[in-house]
């Protein structure tokens, strides 16, 4: 499954650049979505097979997965800071950070705090999309920040991090939510349905109120968690091989080949409930692999880097004259290689720490 997710994080570089060698993939909305399916299929997985046979699990629980979360962050915040430095000493335009120099005078104590916090922990980026700032430093409620002047979230260093606000909120309640039954999954995943039908009635099927908000998305991780809920059950079967390698290349091939379909709500749904019944074929079939394992591993590094790389690629291409097609695969390039050395100095050793207290805590 480690490539499914590795092909995710590009889809989502491929969405804030250009075409990577002609081909879309599939949107990032899209690719977020599938990643909160995998993430509500992994956590119900670790909870099951380990926490939940520890007692007073929740705190190592907890702790370990903001210990997968926190570090690499902050090891990429730094380098967002150093790179705004750089190029800011340069040129005098010190990006988002001069933005921070320009309204610190002007936006409330609880605003700039709340700014500042925000971009440590990581959570509470997502309320930045529903608020703009005016010329005064006055924030002010928005429908539509993409039609702002200034939209509140231009002042969080690593933008896309949002989602990981709604990932770690979802850590939180996770025990919770895997605790369910299966009727009890379904039902509440009806109930979200039948809310996000009452808002497209009302006509609220805008950015950010049907993406950013985790009433919206949580349903992805309710799925997550009834998938793994299938391959508990689906181990006892032993399916033959051929359907996992078929699941395998079929989702890859959706993912690679997705914009080559006609655009339609349909098409995003068929490929979201796509991902949900593969990923316990997926996962069966890779899961031994070490290799595959690493490849998966590069994707939050890959992500949560990507805009940095972004936009160096942007400007390499700009001073050297080079082709635009040229930015998806120079950003790509640039995140994996920021990816690996992040894994061997960072994350492996965070996740040595980490399986040490799981193990110690099962004896």
């Amino acid at each position: 499954m480690g490539f499914l997710r590795f092909l995710l994080a590009l889809s989502v570089i491929v969405t804030h650049s250009k075409p990577l060698f002609g081909t879309d993939l599939i949107p990032g909305n899209i690719a977020v979505e599938s990643f909160f399916i995998i993430s509500g299929f992994y956590m119900a997985m670790v909870l099951k097979e380990k926490y939940f046979k520890i007692d007073n699990y929740y705190k190592l629980f907890i702790t370990n997965r903001f210990l997968r979360i926190y570090p690499l962050y902050w090891v990429v915040l730094l380098i967002f800071i150093a790179y705004y430095f750089i190029y800011g000493y340069k040129t005098g335009n010190f990006q988002t950070l001069q933005l921070y120099a320009d309204y610190w005078h002007t936006l409330s104590p609880l605003t700039f705090g709340y700014l500042l916090v925000t971009n440590i922990i990581i959570i509470g980026q997502e309320c930045t999309f529903f608020f703009t700032v005016e010329s005064n430093g006055t924030i002010l409620f928005t429908n539509h920040f993409l039609q702002t002047r200034l939209p509140l979230f231009r002042f969080i260093l690593d933008i896309p991090l949002w989602s990981v606000s709604l990932e770690l909120i979802f850590y939180i309640i996770s025990p919770l939510l895997v605790k369910l039954k299966n009727k009890g999954l379904i039902m509440f995943i009806i109930v979200l349905l039948i809310i996000r039908l009452i808002a497209k009635v009302a006509a609220v099927t805008y950015d950010p109120f049907i993406y950013r908000l985790l009433p919206y998305q949580i349903i992805f991780f309710l799925l997550g968690i009834l998938s793994y809920n299938a391959y508990d059950y689906l181990k006892t079967i032993r399916l033959p091989k051929y359907v996992s390698i078929f699941l395998l290349i079929y989702i890859i091939a959706f993912t690679v080949f997705y914009s080559y379909f006609d655009a339609s709500e349909s098409k995003d749904f068929i490929y979201l409930a796509s991902v949900a019944i593969a990923i316990p074929f997926v996962f069966e079939l890779s899961k031994s692999s070490k290799l595959d394992r690493y490849i998966g591993e590069m994707s939050y590094p890959i992500y949560i880097s990507h805009l940095i790389f972004l936009d160096i690629s942007r400007r390499i291409i700009i001073h050297f004259g080079l082709k635009d097609s040229y930015q998806s695969a120079m950003t790509a390039l640039l995140s994996i290689a920021c990816s690996a050395i992040l894994i061997k100095f960072v994350s492996q050793k965070i996740e040595y720490f980490r399986v040490k207290r799981v193990v110690k805590a099962l004896k």
